[in-house]
């Protein structure tokens, strides 16, 4: 039966909305129907149910004020008060909580402290409003409400709660302080912050107790418990913060508390009374502190109790008298009253009294009157006053400006302050005392002010300022004056200008410039009419030049090949620009000169021979008026290319005389590479050159002078001397020894040095087979000599142990791979054509020869030689000798001139063997030739990979088509340059790699692919940018991603040429891979690193120009900026993105201006994909010389290649039972929705996410 996956899919459908219908429920706010005691005061929360991700809100609770008020509003674990507003008269409480970090399910937005302040039987609705609800991403969320009720009843309160209970467990043990046990103790605990206590369940012969208490109802975490211990003599009382920590374990487990060992009598251990002598209304306060918990009575006596209070506790509050009779509030008698205090322990009847303290009660007198000042001169005020009649009148207490002066005896009646400041204002300010010490605490004030000393002195003008000493004619002036005064300054004024003051000492105002040189005249006056002068400053006003320079005798030189001088002449100094092109009325080139002259001269270089072209001058005077010429032109003359000669020759071997390819031979900033059969050839202007040449694996030798003849060729080779080592097995030694099990295979070893003396190290990689080595060094090896090694290897089990021996010194290394197979000989041997097949097991060594066929068969440990082996697993064997594995898999195993066709080869060792198809994983591959394979994770060493893809081979994420790779004397895998290679290395494509090119130089390091979004600057993340050594800031008209990647390749071939410009490369090449749209306007700012120290400006950024035509490289203009970790050069503006680098630069100083970015404004980016084209390769452009068209193989392309996706590996049918199973586990846990909504969410999301992958696989 065929199934219908489209009807599946709206099945499942279905079922989620169902799913979703039934097990979602809407939130809902909630606040529960109370009842309460008349005067009880309860808290009640208020609820949330069913919310994800809450964050914030506030909600409004209204009630009829006649029967309750709110007290306050307190947060909790899930939800954290921020602020309330509460109205008792309009009976309305707004609350305002938030949690920062979001929570879900059902939680309590705050907790609400209510209190019946009606009659028996009356009630009221509590009405919810919510005003805002939001989640933590400051979304609405919709709500239902469900308000509640307060009503006044004779019963217990009620208070419902917001989730099922909670248990939360108190338990421990009581000892004495001594260690035993206190059985049967008497624990009671209480909540400090509710008021609310609990007895705790003890027994008779145990000294255990414990409660069970409910949390969110009886406590929360944050609130404080206290456990008041007894056994009925003794008594202790401890305090417990209850934490978070407490609540989510359920409890406080083995809790144990103390008491003393005997029981003491109770002592008062603090005293304090903080008025001794008080006049009423004024009061003290008495406070007091027992050791322990005790029945006390404060009294205030004069022969019977004044005034009492009573109470049971250790720390009673403080107790205030204001010097009254309890019983009518009148005030006592002046007198001295004694405090008597008593106290005991009701359960040990032992206490104390303390009556040695006093209070003294005296009325304070009147004030003074009459309070005024009689004299005053600039330095005293002379105040007096009436004092009062009270007969215990002593002394009036005097200040000054809120500070004491002194005490003034009763009769005096006046006080003398001296010692002022002239013209200030003072307040004097008196309190009245009694005989006994009583103070009036009512304030008589008097204000007055000293005469002002009289001013005689004119102000100073400090400075002058002007914003400009050079204006024109008839220009606004602003003067900016600093003027001061002893006094203060009234007034400024500059000529018949009157200033303004901006505060403190600074006037401004403008005056209008008149021509000529004036002094400016300013006056300061004081409110003393006197005056200040100052016309030390002037200026210089002139009429401005608004006449253009006339430009006259316009003319050019004799053009050579590549330049040309303008010159002509002007009627006043002014600076020099000359504008061209090649087309009639387009002058995209610029050369200047910034010299005030009027005899103008510019020379233009790098121009093309046998070319027409256009130009304008122009000049512009101090005054910045301009003025241009009418258009001319010029011809170049054609270029003479016989001005060259060259520097030819051979480098060779020193030891061998062979001739070295791939060397490096460099003159005059130019550098080439010696071909095959190691010549090279140098085209060079005429002069004297230093010459020098090196290659990996071989010393430099000293660099030699060459003289260079136009026209002429001269010679000079080179003969390079080794500097490397060779550790190659002896003669008649292979690679791959076979032998029995605990027998010792040897093989012998010849290490050769070449170059400087060296000794060098015998090492070997690790293997559960013993190893000796002999000798462990070589001693010294001087050029050319030999040290003989002797390994030995020694297996206990069955199996291919490969060895890899090291010879190692400070700057030289080789290595070569041997490999042991250890077989049980005693196992049977197949020989002489004979069959295996139909899932045979071949084990322990078995030994397979002479055209066996091995099908579909198991063989492990075992050697295969000269054999056919179709589709069967091979592990840990041995394959030789002509031997063909077609299909299967072959795992830890060496192939030795063997060859495999379709087959997964892992974990092995590949020698002098071809693979075709099939895939080669963590291996090592030697000699040997792969064609269409897949090869990752692997060594390849001396390989020729022919439509191969090769990935993890020394650097990562490498495909090579029909490209040979190969090693280098230094040991540095190399892809051979030809018109066929290509090479795709980190999603950069390179087309036609016509040089020889180290795989490590292909792409060095690369940023992480980088998300642009549209009309937002993106900038390389500092880290990577430090990488990479260039950092870029790209906006974008459209979204995109950006690469960059530090390669080590020049897509315009060996030679390094700019338009107009030639130079040396620094570094590497930066290539920008993007998937930015063509049609976007894009802006771009580049930053290429270029050293720690700031050098000279002989450095540039460079770009590819893809569009040009030839394609060239050109320079850009640039700008130093300094960051942290060195000197950067950047490039601002661009348009476009392709491939950049730095030069160092050997150009005249007139260098072009940039081509890359200008234009005004921006165009249709560049395509990654465009073809690089430069010049010809192996010649270097000349300076002024157009480049030439390269040849197919010199051109390399980038290219940015997206990953594809992996085939689907689930069918439709296991993307129903996926479904049905989650569905079914579904069901099962939205039907317990009404228990536990934690759980019903978790069922819809596995529903969901269910069939979200089973619609993907149908």
């Amino acid at each position: 039966m065929k199934i219908n996956t489209i009807s599946i899919k709206v099945l499942f459908i279905g079922l989620l909305l169902s799913f979703a219908v039934q097990c979602c429920a809407a939130t809902t706010v909630s606040i529960g129907d109370i009842t309460a005691d008349q005067g009880d005061t309860v808290t009640i929360p208020i609820v949330i149910d069913s919310i994800e991700g809450y964050g914030a809100g506030t909600i409004n609770l209204a009630y009829n004020s006649t029967v309750v008020f709110v007290e306050g509003a307190t947060g909790g674990s899930d939800s954290t008060v921020s602020g309330k507003n509460i109205n008792n008269t309009a009976g309305l409480v707004r609350i305002s909580a938030w949690n920062p970090g979001g929570v879900s399910g059902t939680i309590v937005f705050a907790n609400v402290t209510i209190k019946a302040v009606g009659n028996s039987n009356d009630s009221t609705t509590l009405t919810l409003t919510v005003d805002t609800l939001q989640d933590i991403s400051y979304n609405e969320i919709p709500v239902d409400i469900t308000n509640g009720s307060f009503m006044i009843t004779g019963q217990a309160s009620t208070i419902p709660s917001s989730t099922a209970p909670a248990p939360f467990l108190i338990s421990g043990y009581i000892y004495y302080e001594n260690g035993t046990p206190c059985n049967n103790p008497l624990v009671n605990i209480a909540n400090l912050n509710t008021g609310r206590e609990w007895t705790t369940e003890t027994n008779e012969i145990f000294n255990y107790y414990q409660r069970i208490l409910v949390n969110g109802t009886d406590l929360n975490a944050s609130e404080v418990l206290q456990f008041n211990v007894s056994d009925g003599i003794g008594y202790n009382t401890t305090n417990y913060a209850v934490t978070q920590s407490d609540i989510n374990n359920g409890g406080l487990f083995e809790f144990n508390l103390t008491l003393p060992s005997l029981s003491n009598p109770p002592t008062l251990v603090e005293y304090t009374i903080s008025n001794r002598t008080i006049a009423p209304p004024q009061t003290t306060d008495i406070d007091v502190k027992f050791s322990e918990k005790v029945t006390w009575k404060i009294a205030i006596e004069n022969g019977g109790a004044v005034y009492d209070w009573t109470g049971t506790s250790t720390n009673p509050t403080s107790k205030q008298w204001n010097g009254t009779y309890e019983g009518n509030s009148t005030i006592v008698p002046d007198g001295t009253y004694t405090v008597n205090i008593t106290w005991t322990n009701t359960t040990t009847g032992l206490g104390g009294q303390n009556n040695t303290e006093t209070i003294t009660v005296s009325k304070p007198p009147a004030s003074i009157t009459n309070l005024q000042n009689t004299t005053y001169e600039q330095t005293y005020i002379n105040w007096t006053w009436t004092d009062p009649e009270d007969a215990d009148f002593s002394k009036v207490m005097v200040y000054l400006d809120g500070t004491f002066k002194e005490n003034v005896t009763k009769g005096i009646q006046f006080y003398n302050a001296t010692g002022l400041t002239p013209d200030t204002e003072y307040e004097i300010s008196t309190h009245t005392v009694g005989n006994a010490g009583n103070t009036n605490d009512t304030w008589v004030n008097h204000t007055s002010r000293t005469k002002p000393t009289p001013d005689t002195t004119a102000p100073v003008i400090n400075t002058v300022i002007l914003n400009t000493t050079t204006p024109n004619t008839g220009d606004a002036i602003l003067v900016t004056v600093d003027a001061t005064d002893d006094v203060a300054v009234t007034s400024v004024i500059v000529g018949s200008v009157e200033f303004t003051s901006q505060g403190g000492n600074i006037w401004n105002g403008t005056i209008t410039a008149i021509e000529g040189t004036h002094s400016v005249n300013v006056s300061a006056k004081d409110a003393a009419e006197k005056t200040g002068w100052n016309n030390s400053t002037s200026y210089t006003a002139t009429t401005p030049d608004t006449t253009a320079p006339v430009i006259t005798d316009v003319a050019n030189g004799t053009p050579s090949a590549s330049s040309v001088t303008i010159t002509w002449t002007t009627d006043e100094a002014s600076d020099s620009v000359v504008k061209y092109g090649t087309v009639s009325g387009d002058y995209p080139y610029t050369k200047s000169n910034t010299a005030m002259v009027t005899s103008h001269s510019i020379t233009l270089t790098g121009l093309d021979p046998s070319t027409t072209y256009y130009f304008v001058v122009s000049s512009t005077d101090a005054s910045d008026n301009s003025a241009q010429s009418a258009e001319h032109n010029f011809t170049t003359a054609a270029w003479n290319v016989a001005a060259n000669g060259s520097i030819t020759g051979k480098v060779t071997d020193s030891v061998t005389k062979y001739t070295i390819e791939g060397a490096t031979v460099t003159a005059g900033g130019a550098a080439v590479q010696t071909n095959r059969e190691g010549d090279y050839t140098i085209s060079l202007k005429a002069g004297t050159y230093t010459v020098s040449a090196n290659k990996a694996g071989y010393v430099d030798p000293t660099p030699v002078s060459v003289n260079v003849a136009a026209g002429i060729q001269a010679t000079k080779d080179f003969v390079l001397v080794r500097d490397y080592v060779e550790l190659e097995l002896e003669a008649g030694e292979t690679t791959t020894k076979i032998g029995n099990v605990n027998e010792d295979i040897s093989f012998n070893l010849t290490v050769t040095n070449h170059g400087e003396s060296a000794t060098y190290n015998i090492t070997n990689s690790s293997t559960t087979a013993n190893i000796l080595i002999n000798p462990i060094t070589t001693g010294l090896l001087h050029d050319s000599n030999t040290s003989n090694i002797w390994v030995k290897i020694n297996a206990s089990i069955t199996g291919s142990y490969p060895v890899t021996i090291s010879a190692i010194t400070g700057s030289k290394s080789a290595a070569i791979t041997i490999v042991t197979l250890a077989l049980n000989r005693s196992e049977a041997g197949i020989n002489d054509s004979s069959s295996v097949t139909n899932n045979s097991k071949l084990l322990n060594g078995t030994l397979v020869q002479n055209n066996s066929a091995v099908n579909d068969s198991t063989v492990t440990s075992s050697i295969v030689d000269n054999s056919t082996v179709l589709d069967a697993n091979v592990t840990d064997s041995f394959l030789s000798e002509d031997t063909n594995v077609t299909g299967g898999d072959v795992t830890n195993s060496t192939l030795t001139n063997a060859t495999t066709t379709g087959t997964n080869v892992t974990g092995s060792e590949i020698e002098d063997s071809t693979t075709s198809g099939g895939t080669v994983e963590g291996s090592i591959v030697t000699g040997s030739t792969t064609t269409d394979t897949t090869v990752s994770g692997s060594k390849l060493d001396n390989v020729n990979a022919t439509g191969s893809t090769i990935t993890d081979v020394t650097l990562h994420n490498i495909e090579l088509t029909n490209a040979t790779v190969w090693n280098t004397t230094a040991g540095m895998p190399t892809v051979k340059g030809s018109e066929t290679t290509e090479v795709t290395t980190k999603g950069v494509h390179f087309t036609k790699v016509y040089e020889d090119v180290a795989v490590a130089n292909l792409v060095k390091n690369q940023t992480r692919e980088q998300p642009v979004p549209a009309d937002t600057p993106t900038t390389t993340p500092p880290d990577e940018a430090r990488e990479v050594g260039a950092s870029l800031t790209l906006n974008s008209s459209d979204v995109g991603n950006v690469t960059i990647s530090r390669c080590g390749i020049n897509p315009g071939g060996s030679t390094f040429a700019l338009r107009g410009f030639s130079g040396n490369i620094v570094g590497d090449y930066i290539h920008i891979t993007h998937d930015i749209p063509e049609d976007a306007e894009v802006n771009v700012t580049i930053d290429l690193y270029y050293g720690t120290d700031k050098p000279g400006d002989d450095k540039h950024i460079t770009w590819y120009n893809e569009t040009a035509d030839p394609m060239v490289w050109e320079q850009l203009s640039t700008t130093k900026v300094e960051k942290i970790d060195g000197w950067y050069l950047r490039v601002t503006n661009l348009n476009h993105l392709s491939t950049f680098a730095l030069v160092t630069s050997s150009a005249p100083s007139d260098s072009v201006s940039s081509c890359g970015g200008g234009g005004g404004g921006t165009y249709p980016l560049i395509p990654a994909s465009s073809p690089a084209i430069t010049s010809a390769a192996g010649t270097p452009v000349e300076e002024g010389a157009a480049a030439e068209t390269p040849t197919p193989e010199q051109v390399m392309e980038f290219r940015a290649e997206p990953p594809s996706l992996p085939p689907p590996i689930l069918s439709p049918i296991a993307g129903i039972v996926i479904v049905a199973v989650a569905a079914i586990f579904g069901i099962v846990m939205a039907t317990r929705a009404a228990e536990d909504h934690k759980k019903a969410t978790i069922g819809i999301v596995i529903v969901a996410v269910a069939a979200i992958i089973g619609m993907m696989l149908m």
